[in-house]
């Protein structure tokens, strides 16, 4: 890193600032609350796909959270390799009828 250079967040594109709190994840620093919201954003799909029967999209994941669409992606990508879920490439979500990508609890 160069003078002048500035240090980004990986996860939110905003300048590290001297003394802001930081967690290094794939050995990069990022903001801790980044990390942070990021963690909140999977536990909350987490209970949400596991209490909702059928397949959902990320769209209305997002709206059903009040999240936006990127961290209801991001969350439902690091779901992904959860063996409690699985994706479709392309199915009919049960809450908007549109043919998408979708995620939902495998049965048990």
């Amino acid at each position: 890193m160069g003078i002048g250079d500035e240090l980004l967040c990986p996860m939110c594109g905003e300048p590290i600032v001297p003394g802001a709190p930081v967690i290094f994840a794939d050995r990069q620093p990022c903001h801790l609350r980044c990390v942070l919201d990021s963690q909140r954003h999977v536990d909350a799909v987490r209970a949400f796909l596991q209490k909702t029967p059928g397949e959902v999209c990320d769209a209305c994941v997002a709206t059903a959270l009040g999240i936006d669409a990127e961290a209801a992606s991001k969350a439902i990508y690091r779901l992904r390799s959860d063996p409690a879920f699985t994706v479709e490439a392309a199915s009919t979500c049960a809450a908007c009828g549109e043919r998408r990508p979708t995620m939902r609890r495998r049965a048990t």
